[in-house]
């Protein structure tokens, strides 16, 4: 018992050396108590055949995290090997917490064979989430009605489309007029695009998601313009706005990017309106972070 709750604290590595020690502890390796996570990325030397094997070669019934990494840059799984992978795991009715890396955003086919684990997850985390794959990530979404947590990244996609979308699954689930049952937001990665206004992540996201409690968004902008009085984020206790851009007036931003010196300084104006409406906002927050977005300044023109 003592052994098994050791593994239960490592990653796979641990475990397979440790197996190799000697034949008695080798039978630990088909236990399934000592797999409540994999993490695919931390095997470095697996290659795209072991991949193919491995829910053949370990437990997965009793796996809770599951990680989809690559192990390194110079691996090469194809989307063959992940699918196959995926097909062979056993672990849909354990599988509480999912994180996906970057091949899994850009392949339509990966996502799909998601989609029979997913029924159970709490926890869902994609990296460089593509455009071309976001109707098919959000079905993968419908098959998550437990979902609690998300975190997101990617270049070429309107965030603020794509959490309209997210926040109306709670009618899919559970009838007509649910609200999102989602507790934590966050945007990982670079962001790229279209910026988005603040007010949408006071006012409108925690309308449509009544039981956020954390939310970090990027790429933001706002202005002097002081935001009309909603419901708030009457839950919410840490908030991270970052990359937001200040703007004098009444003006908005069209691209999270400033290229170059900007005519303008970014106005403290708009940062005080921002604060009064965060406190109007939000009346239980205890984390408050902001970052403003920096002038891109080339090398040439620094010169």
């Amino acid at each position: 018992v003592t052994i098994i709750s050791i593994l239960q604290s490592v990653e796979a590595p641990d475990i397979f050396c440790l197996s190799e020690v000697c034949k008695g502890l080798c039978a630990l390796r088909r236990e399934p108590r000592c797999w409540s996570r994999l993490d695919v990325g931390s095997l470095k030397s697996l290659t795209g055949a072991g991949l193919r094997r491995l829910p053949t070669s370990i437990p997965t019934q009793r796996v809770q995290a599951l990680r989809l990494f690559e192990p390194s840059r110079d691996s090469k799984y194809s989307s063959v090997d992940w699918t196959t992978f995926l097909k062979k795991l056993a672990c849909a009715d354990s599988l509480r917490r999912l994180d996906l890396g970057k091949k899994f955003g850009q392949g339509e086919k990966m996502i799909k064979s998601l989609m029979p684990l997913v029924k159970n997850v709490e926890a869902l985390s994609v990296e460089d989430l593509k455009a071309k794959c976001v109707n098919v990530f959000l079905l993968l979404l419908r098959e998550c009605p437990n979902l609690r947590e998300l975190r997101f990244g990617g270049t070429d996609i309107s965030w603020e489309f794509f959490l309209d979308r997210i926040a109306q699954l709670g009618a899919v689930h559970r009838g007509a007029g649910a609200k999102s049952l989602l507790r934590k937001i966050s945007h990982i990665g670079w962001v790229w695009g279209p910026a988005f206004p603040v007010s949408y992540a006071l006012s409108r996201l925690p309308a449509s998601c009544p039981e956020l409690e954390e939310l970090q968004l990027k790429g933001l902008h706002t202005n002097c313009t002081p935001l009309a009085p909603g419901a708030g984020a009457p839950r919410l206790r840490v908030l991270v706005l970052k990359d937001v851009q200040f703007l004098p007036g009444g003006q908005i931003a069209m691209s999270t990017t400033l290229h170059g010196q900007q005519p303008a300084p970014q106005s403290p104006d708009a940062v005080t309106a921002l604060m009064h409406a965060v406190e109007r906002a939000c009346p239980v927050l205890e984390t408050l972070q902001i970052t403003r977005r920096a002038e891109y300044i080339s090398k040439k023109e620094q010169r």
